[in-house]
């Protein structure tokens, strides 16, 4: 799943979630500064925000809810860049959200932004509230001005950096994003340097990917042919092969969180071999994405905004007319989708050895790269989930072979 255009997943590793944990993506607006030629997200140029009556019906069915007291939401603002909605709407849906929840409720905020329009009083008031904050930078200047740039094809990584290091100056829980595009992965050494030097404790990646309307990508538009999927997987296992090389004698200084990941999982599954790890987007209101207008979709947050005949646009209510996030469930919409989601997990897991370490991850690009749910496997999880485990545990016992920190590395194979 990507986050940034994605979560892409959640920069920042944690354990894995209770089925007692909903993230809820808040789309403040599809608006957004950049002009990113891998972005997913349609409506980039609409100026519309959620408006008050949306974002009190948003936060009514979550944390002012009895039947959800029990649950712990993350409100994610994402899909988009909520920074350009301004700090006065950002101040206003925060203090809106808590003048709603009931007494004793649990939920935090985080924000998925691109780092352009970052100022001290917006670093300020990201630290004031706690917010999680996941910046999107893909490392040094050539690469990441190669494909983030702004509507008037002027780049944009000074401005991005310069907005990580007024966050990270300021406190802030800061991690950081990055895509990894075909051209990326020819520089592991430039890019762990540049992320090292940045100071930032956490850092976790994305593959550009098949997805929405990012219909072709620098890896092809068919990048799971035969011969594609080869050449391309000995290239990723390549960059990530060097980079758990240069990561492990500082992984004290930043967390990969795709290792980090892998490791976690390959000890529970250690501890209990029935273990496997559970994905927040394929569980029920695992993941709630709540759009600009109100409607409402879930599983993966890429599904937003996005067109299916089959699936109903992937619209499975709208807050203003929902008495319950419940009511998602009685939706015909939303029985099509988990019928046809959960056939492909079953596929994954009983057909893919690395289900324990993915639990079938990346659902979304299973759609928009297959036009199904029913094919699992894609160019995504090949790449950042079996290709990574592969780099990871090769990594691994490499480091037990030299002897180096102790037991750590051998207690994490298996």
């Amino acid at each position: 799943m990507n986050l940034d255009a994605s979560i892409a997943e959640d920069t920042t590793p944690r354990k894995e979630t209770p089925h007692g944990f909903t993230l809820v993506v808040l789309q403040s607006s599809s608006l957004c500064n950049l002009n990113c030629r891998y972005c997913y997200v349609p409506g980039r140029m609409a100026a519309e925000k959620m408006d008050n009556e949306t974002l009190d019906a948003a936060f009514r069915l979550t944390v002012g809810a009895e039947d959800r007291r029990k649950v712990t939401h993350e409100f994610l603002w994402h899909a988009g860049e909520p920074l350009a909605v301004g700090l006065p709407f950002m101040r206003n849906a925060v203090e809106r959200c808590v003048d709603i929840a009931l007494a004793d409720t649990r939920f935090q905020f985080t924000v998925q932004t691109n780092g352009v329009l970052v100022t001290p009083q917006w670093a300020r008031f990201l630290k004031e509230w706690n917010f999680g904050v996941g910046i999107s930078i893909d490392g040094p200047h050539f690469l990441h001005d190669a494909n983030r740039r702004n509507w008037a094809n002027e780049p944009t990584h000074d401005k991005a950096r310069r907005g990580l290091d007024i966050l990270l100056n300021e406190g802030c829980n800061t991690s950081v994003l990055a895509v990894l595009t075909k051209d990326s992965l020819d520089y592991p050494d430039e890019i762990f340097d540049y992320f090292l030097a940045s100071g930032t404790p956490g850092l976790g990646f994305n593959i550009e990917e098949i997805e929405n309307q990012n219909t072709e990508t620098s890896f092809g538009a068919n990048p799971m042919g035969k011969h594609n999927k080869d050449a391309h997987q000995r290239r990723v296992r390549a960059f990530f092969d060097r980079l758990f090389e240069r990561w492990w004698p500082h992984r004290d200084k930043i967390q990969i969180r795709e290792f980090v990941d892998v490791m976690r999982c390959a000890s529970a599954f250690r501890a209990d071999n029935g273990f496997s790890r559970s994905p927040d987007e394929g569980r029920m209101l695992g993941i709630v994405t709540i759009m600009r207008n109100g409607k409402v979709a879930t599983f993966s947050p890429e599904f937003a905004g996005a067109t299916s005949s089959a699936y109903g646009d992937f619209v499975v209510g709208d807050v203003h007319t929902m008495s319950s996030l419940n009511d998602i469930l009685a939706s015909p919409v939303y029985a099509r989708l988990k019928n046809d989601i959960q056939s492909g997990i079953t596929a994954c897991r009983d057909n893919c050895i690395y289900y324990p370490i993915c639990g079938s991850s990346f659902i979304s690009n299973r759609y928009f790269e297959h036009g199904t749910f029913l094919q699992p496997e894609t160019f995504t999880c090949v790449a950042m989930r079996q290709t990574v485990a592969e780099a990871a545990f090769a990594g691994l016992a490499h480091e037990a072979k030299k002897g180096h920190a102790g037991q750590s590395p051998s207690a994490y194979q298996g």
